[in-house]
């Protein structure tokens, strides 16, 4: 509170220094600006005082307030302006009046003690405060961070009306207000600068909050049967599912239902559509029963992989069908190992319109070979494929490398495969091809037998003719 002092030259001089030097302190309270120093203030008997309840610094307008003799009036003078009259009713006086911006002193006179008070004051030239938001609709937070100003100072926000934060500053210091528990929708926000003993700006603007959840993850599994769902949707929210043919179901046949957690995420098991290639489902955010947004994903479902065998006449074997396109066919046994090429790695496919692998007999398993489909990494669905059986050759004569005339080599029709021993016999003899020789020979020694029998019967009618000549 401010007490009156005598006005006379030599503490007039000195209060107009000190004025001047709060005045122009790079860091002004409200302390600071109420009145002059305390010895300055120092009460007589009169009790007159005088203090600065507010500074309004967009209009330049300055509240001031008292105490002093009942029945007496009390002059307010600034530099540059008509000096003000107010009466004190009760003990107590309050004036208001328009101050021109930067530093001033306001001089408060008692009519009825001559006492004077200097009143030392800075006009602030202001803009509304200003912020920038982050919006996070998931955890239901709306952020504000501003820059302070010159004072230390109050910022109070209202959401819709409602009082939601109270941060304070220090002077020159930026401010940060976080907005919890937002519901989905729009909101109204309004900040109050306040210092100086009253509202000094007011800044306004306007959030929505989005009740849509967010699908990060969409997939369609021909291994698990399933489509995945994945993301994220306001805190404490559900989620519900639908598609074309209306909502999704579970397999005890309620709709299938997703809750968010407190980390914002969320995640849904769908049973897999057999019968479409786009499976559009629209997820629906629901707090507290109300419907708050609506999202939809595309799922793009794996077209499955099908294939056929073909024996080639050269041995090898074809292997071929369709698939999703961009997807990989790698074979495998039926354990589920690799089946590797002769370059010891893995026989795989690109499927574009379909896929084809050329293989050699030699280099697939006895019976089944798996052709697996796998999409950007993913396992989407497998086909077991029966194959012709391997050819049955002869056992080998002799041991690898004994004897002559024996050498080892490929087959021209498979050159990827070993085909085993192929016996080298010299010109001009008959190669020994594998079959039984008990046919032919037994045919050879007939027509021996007949060829001997015509030599005879001729050999008896040349003789016969002869006598009868």
């Amino acid at each position: 509170m401010s007490k009156s002092v005598r006005s006379t030259p030599h503490r007039r001089i000195a209060a107009w220094c000190a004025a001047l030097a709060v005045a122009f302190s790079p860091v002004v309270g409200l302390t600071g600006a109420v009145a002059a120093p305390a010895h300055e203030r120092t009460a007589p008997a009169a009790d007159f005082t005088a203090q600065v309840r507010s500074i309004e610094h967009a209009t330049g307008r300055v509240e001031l307030t008292g105490t002093g003799p009942t029945g007496g009036s009390v002059a307010i003078a600034v530099d540059g302006a008509e000096t003000l009259w107010t009466e004190v009713r009760d003990g107590v006086w309050s004036a208001g009046l328009r101050v021109g911006p930067g530093p001033r002193v306001l001089h408060v006179t008692s009519q009825v003690t001559g006492e004077t008070v200097d009143l030392p004051v800075e006009v602030l030239g202001l803009l509304p405060p200003t912020w920038v938001p982050t919006i996070d609709p998931f955890a239901r937070t709306i952020t504000l961070e501003g820059s302070g100003v010159s004072r230390p100072a109050r910022y109070v926000v209202t959401d819709d009306g409602e009082p939601v934060a109270d941060v304070t500053a220090e002077a020159g210091a930026p401010w940060r207000a976080v907005l919890r528990d937002r519901a989905p929708g729009r909101h109204d926000i309004v900040v109050e600068r306040v210092f100086d003993g009253t509202v000094n700006g007011i800044g306004r603007d306007s959030y929505e909050l989005s009740g849509a959840a967010e699908v990060g993850t969409a997939s369609a599994s021909r291994e698990t049967r399933r489509t995945t769902l994945a993301g994220r949707a306001p805190v404490g929210t559900t989620l519900r599912f639908a598609d074309a043919s209306g909502p999704v179901l579970g397999a005890d046949g309620a709709p299938v239902v997703a809750t968010t957690s407190t980390d914002t995420t969320w995640r849904a098991e769908l049973p897999f559509p057999e019968t479409v290639r786009f499976h559009r489902i629209t997820v629906t955010t629901f707090d507290d029963g109300t419907p708050f947004g609506t999202t939809s994903a595309l799922v793009t479902v794996p077209i499955a992989i099908t294939g056929s065998v073909e024996e080639l006449t050269d041995g090898s074997v074809r292997l071929s069908g369709t698939g999703e396109p961009g997807g990989v066919v790698a074979l495998e046994t039926a354990s589920g190992t690799p089946v590797d090429g002769v370059d010891g790695r893995p026989i795989t496919a690109a499927i574009g319109r379909g896929w084809e692998l050329v293989v050699p007999r030699a280099t697939l398993p006895g019976d089944v070979v798996v052709a697996r489909q796998r999409v950007q990494g993913v396992e989407q669905g497998a086909l077991r494929l029966v194959l012709p059986r391997l050819p049955v050759r002869p056992a080998p004569e002799h041991g690898p490398g004994a004897g002559p005339g024996v050498s080892t080599g490929n087959h021209r029709a498979a050159p990827q495969a070993t085909a085993g021993r192929i016996t080298a016999v010299p010109s001009g003899r008959l190669a020994y091809t594998g079959g039984d020789p008990s046919v032919p020979l037994g045919v050879a020694g007939v027509l021996l037998a007949a060829g001997l029998g015509g030599l005879a019967g001729a050999r008896a009618l040349g003789r016969r003719g002869a006598h009868r000549g």
